[in-house]
């Protein structure tokens, strides 16, 4: 090898070496990286907690849907009223596909939704399935594919009484006319 070959090998040595990155600059970068992230995601990052629940009228075939979305720094309320519901099940899997579809606007990534129906939930969850709800479901689980994560879980009605109340005086509105994602009640 020649002087000339070999200064040509020392600058490929020495060009590998300032450019190559240490393991602990990766690490540091990596840490700061992820550090900045979570700060800018902010509360969209935090785990929603959202309760859910439906009253209905069988003699009318209506039901008010209820909701609460727990979200600091305050809570938002979700309450409509819906016409031609076949069932208090088909009601309360509407309720939670309606909240689903305003956590969707709002932009939350990370969700737990509450119900005090548990034959909802372990059809949400597959653990049985009913012909009547196949629909809804197949439409929750599909909005559900639009978030980081989302979980279906039971709590017992003491705990879900604030839905309860939306859902409740949602239904006992007087002729309710839906206007966007507001609901006006007439004078």
């Amino acid at each position: 090898m020649d002087l000339l070959e070999h200064l040509e090998s020392k600058k490929q040595i020495q060009y590998l070496k300032v450019s190559l990155p240490l393991p602990e600059d990766t690490l540091s970068s990596a840490i700061r990286l992820a550090r900045e992230w979570s700060i800018s995601a902010g509360v969209k990052a935090e785990r929603a907690r959202i309760q859910t629940d439906a009253a209905w009228c069988s003699k009318k075939k209506d039901c008010g849907i209820g909701g609460i979305i727990h979200l600091p720094p305050r809570n938002r309320e979700i309450q409509l009223k819906m016409e031609f519901i076949a069932s208090p099940l088909m009601a309360e899997g509407l309720a939670l596909r309606e909240v689903m579809l305003r956590c969707q606007d709002l932009e939350l990534l990370n969700l737990r939704f509450e119900s005090d129906s548990s034959l909802l939930v372990n059809c949400l969850n597959q653990v049985v399935s009913i012909a009547e709800m196949h629909s809804i479901v197949a439409d929750i689980i599909e909005l559900s594919r639009r978030f980081a994560s989302v979980a279906f879980v039971w709590i017992p009605r003491e705990r879900n009484v604030e839905a309860d109340m939306l859902a409740k005086r949602a239904l006992n509105v007087a002729e309710s006319l839906l206007v966007g994602n507001a609901l006006i009640a007439p004078n």
